[in-house]
């Protein structure tokens, strides 16, 4: 099989770069064709949402506006009605009347399905053009089946600060059955205390908007549609500019073909012609400099094979001698090797008496480590004691406050106690007196004679009583001498309670004074410990730099004993590699012969 041949079995299963080119562009344009119409679509669909949205709240706002003009021109009505009653025109119940009237009649919208309604502040329907049966009744506690109060909610927006304001309820449609939401709007008119209210169902405005949202939707798809087939008319049409595109662009390949092929077969004497000026043009003048390139590479090649064959001569002598100096570099390092050797056994023992140095260092940090700890230990029970005598030094400062409280009170208990007794006495003494007249009166009673006689049981009561009187005297007495004698022992006790809790105070204020003693000195036995710490830490560090040094040094040692053998090892190895590179050298040689007889076949 020719070279020829080869190439082109070697080439048969590649595209064509025209084809190539057409289908990249190709897919460039689907690409962005897709990219921007799904902009434009996802663009569409969200300005549709916003339309939507706006439009949703404009003919909100245009109903609410709506329902406040009309209400705000039935209120004008009511108020003509009432200037004619404030001119004398009309009495005031007249007035009403033909305000009720006026505001029945009164509708608003083309199919006349806007009406009004009228309450009082107290909750009575003055007038519904509707449910005119309900008009009179008191209608508080009226409620939807949400449970809003609608009245009280109507009467709500009627007494603040605005005199009127929206309510959303659920409400029964004009054909007594339906229940609907409904977006109410009520305005109070003062002078007689009216709430008059109107309102629209939202179901009703959602219908009118439902219309309006279907037509826009409609468009939205013819655009979505349209957005589709302009995508289709542009791949289609990017097709064929692709098509005609890659075909032109690839004309220039040929050329170069044919000149690949020419170099191919060795022939370097023909340039190629390329007139683009494109990547194809400089891709062609590119390899007219190659070509020139390669002509001047094989006759310099030619020229540096009859050089390379003298250096291969003079390399045979030089890899003699080397193989001589060899020997005697690896005769010298033997002996280097042995002095490695005996400097390594001394260091090791060296690293293993600092092995035990440090082993007593640890020990020591272990101990310092472990006094800190302690010391660290009792220094926060201290503080904990010092805290709980603290707590406790406030709980009996509290006792003593609540036993000198209890002081006054006890002291104040005896006071009324001796003033009870002042009492009993008087007692006593008015029940003496009493008994001196029940006497003087048994006595006259008994000059009287028959005409005395119920007078004299009236003064045997008065005796009783009197008697009656003292004995409770004297029982009042004996518990009033019982209760002074135990408030006096109490206020003793008191007394011993407080002399109790003061000297607990000093005790406590005393401890308190020796944990902060000893929490002095727990300070600076932890201060020491750290210095003593500190000090081992530092010896630690010089042990581990000599260490280090040690463990160094006889790393080093057996580093370079490692060395001179690997050395000696690498001289045994070069000393092959010489005698190889000798038989290399004849091999070259022989290359040389077949690089020659390959390079003839070039025509430059």
């Amino acid at each position: 099989m020719s070279k020829q041949e080869g190439l082109a079995k070697k080439t048969k299963g590649y595209r064509s770069v025209g084809r190539s080119i057409m289908m990249m562009n190709l897919v460039i344009v689907i690409i962005v064709s897709v990219v921007v119409s799904a902009i434009s679509i996802i663009s569409l669909n969200v300005s549709f949402k916003r339309s939507m949205d706006v439009y949703h709240k404009a003919k909100l706002d245009g109903y609410k506006r709506e329902i406040v003009s009309e209400t705000q021109s039935a209120i004008s009505i009511v108020q003509k009605d009432y200037d004619d009653y404030r001119h004398g025109d009309l009495t005031e119940e007249q007035a009403k009347k033909e305000a009720e009237e006026d505001i029945k009649r009164f509708r608003y919208r083309d199919d006349q399905s806007g009406y009004f309604w009228i309450d009082d502040l107290d909750y009575n329907l003055v007038m519904h053009p509707i449910l005119t049966e309900q008009q009179g009744k008191n209608r508080k506690n009226l409620q939807d089946k949400k449970g809003n109060m609608i009245i009280q909610m109507i009467r709500k927006s009627c007494t603040s600060s605005k005199k009127g304001g929206f309510n959303e309820f659920y409400f029964t449609k004009a054909d007594g059955k339906t229940v609907a939401p409904k977006l109410a709007y009520s305005q109070l008119f003062e002078p007689w205390g009216w709430m008059l209210s109107t309102g629209n169902y939202t179901d009703d405005m959602n219908k009118e908007m439902a219309a309006t949202e279907k037509s826009l939707s409609s468009l939205n798809r013819i655009m979505t549609l349209v957005t589709f087939i302009v995508m289709a008319i542009c791949i289609v049409v990017s097709g064929f500019l692709s098509y005609a595109l890659g075909k032109k662009t690839v004309a220039p390949l040929t050329n170069i073909q044919k000149f690949a092929q020419r170099m191919a077969k060795g022939d370097l004497r023909e340039s190629i012609e390329v007139k683009t000026k494109n990547e194809f043009g400089d891709t062609g003048r590119g390899l007219n400099e190659a070509q020139k390139n390669m002509e001047n590479m094989i006759l310099r090649a030619s020229n540096a094979c009859e050089s390379l064959k003298k250096s291969i001569e003079e390399f045979s002598n030089n890899f003699s001698s080397m193989s001589d100096a060899i020997s005697n570099v690896s005769s010298a390092v033997n002996d280097i090797a042995e002095n490695n050797t005996d400097q390594a056994k001394a260091a090791a023992d060296a690293v293993s008496e600092i092995e035990t140095l440090s082993g007593n260092i640890d020990d020591s940090s272990s101990n310092v480590a472990a006094l800190d700890s302690n010391a660290s230990d009792m220094m926060e029970c201290s503080k904990e004691s010092k805290n709980t005598l603290q707590e406790l030094v406030e709980k009996n400062k509290a006792t003593m406050d609540d036993i000198q409280t209890m002081s006054a009170q006890t002291q104040q208990t005896s006071d009324s106690v001796a003033k009870i007794a002042e009492a009993a006495n008087l007692i006593s003494d008015i029940a003496s007196q009493t008994n001196l007249l029940s006497l003087n009166a048994s006595i006259e009673a008994a000059r009287a004679g028959e005409a005395g006689r119920g007078f004299a049981v009236v003064a045997e009561e008065i005796g009783n009583l009197a008697n009656q009187s003292d004995e409770s005297a004297k029982t009042i007495n004996s518990i009033v001498e019982e209760l002074v004698k135990n408030s006096t022992q109490q206020v003793e006790i008191m007394k011993r309670m407080q002399s109790v809790s003061q000297e607990q105070v000093d005790a406590f204020n005393r401890t308190r004074e020796t944990f902060v003693r000893l929490e002095t000195s727990l300070d600076n036995c932890s201060t020491s410990a750290d210095s003593i710490s500190e000090n081992i830490h530092t010896m630690e560090g010089e042990r581990d730099r000599i260490k280090n040094n040690i463990e160094s040094l006889n790393d080093d040692a057996t580093d370079n004993a490692a060395s001179t053998e690997e050395t000696s090892s690498m001289a045994a190895e070069l000393e092959s590699e010489v005698n190889k590179s000798r038989e290399l050298i004849k091999d070259l040689e022989d290359q040389l012969t077949v690089l020659n007889e390959a390079m003839s076949i070039f025509k430059v």
